[in-house]
């Protein structure tokens, strides 16, 4: 039911329309780009593509308050039980947003494709990038076998994994504070903080989920580690998340 919601939700394309958009405007800082791939690589450095993290957070993030502002949470309990309601709810959060930013980031290409190659080796520098992001990326074999698509795929699915965190730390959020625009504000906040607080090259914000590092010095490894912290922040602010709206719940009982 959750994910019929949220297809049918005009936020969720708002979304990817959004994300979409912020790659657009940033690809046109980097107009001596010869190829889709040059062009995805430069735009991470650009300040404007973190914007990206409110865009896909705008997608589900206000859910569960919407639902509490409303009311709508009663129904849903009284049927199941909360914490199936609040987990189900949380996870489609997070699908929404690596939704959002995989469909987002597919148009980009696409859309961009028209214009110029996805990959072009027959330019120096660019087939200099491409080989040396083979042995510094997580998904370098399919540079290797000039599989652009599902490399395109796989590392917008890496930076989703990002946007779904920030956005269940929005939904955390707007609950504690009651307020609909830290949907908007906290990721961005939150990534700001984890890039400055987190030093550690092995655990590096960027590396892991911007720029798919291979942090481990093996690619399987380097990406099995990416999806473990992914999966604890993930299991933490959903357990985060139910406890506060069992606090809400009980508060409003008595």
């Amino acid at each position: 039911m959750d994910f019929y919601r949220l297809f049918r939700s005009p936020q969720f394309y708002i979304s990817i329309a959004s994300v979409f958009l912020i790659y657009m405007v940033s690809s046109l800082q980097s107009v001596g780009s010869l190829s889709v791939f040059d062009l995805f690589y430069f735009i991470k450095f650009f300040s404007l593509i973190i914007v990206l993290f409110a865009c896909s957070s705008f997608a589900y993030a206000n859910s569960l308050l919407e639902d509490w502002e409303h009311g709508f949470y009663q129904s849903a309990v009284l049927r199941g039980s909360l914490k199936a309601y609040v987990y189900a709810k949380s996870a489609c959060c997070f699908c929404a947003a690596v939704l959002s930013i995989i469909m987002g980031t597919m148009c980009f290409v696409f859309v961009q494709s028209l214009r110029i190659p996805l990959a072009d080796p027959e330019e120096a520098y660019g087939m200099m990038r491409i080989v040396r992001k083979q042995e510094a990326e997580v998904f370098g074999c399919f540079l290797q076998r000039q599989w652009m698509p599902v490399y395109f795929l796989l590392s917008s699915m890496v930076i989703g994994f990002l946007a779904g965190i920030l956005a269940l730390a929005a939904m955390w959020l707007s609950l504690v504070a009651k307020n609909r625009m830290f949907a908007m504000c906290m990721p961005i906040a939150a990534y700001y903080i984890l890039v400055n607080c987190i030093k550690d090259d092995m655990l590096s914000i960027n590396g892991m989920y911007f720029f798919s590092g291979n942090l481990l010095s093996d690619p399987l490894l380097s990406f099995g580690c990416t999806v473990f912290v992914t999966a604890c922040s993930v299991s933490i602010f959903m357990v985060l998340i139910y406890r506060r709206m069992r606090r809400m719940v009980r508060g409003v009982k008595r």
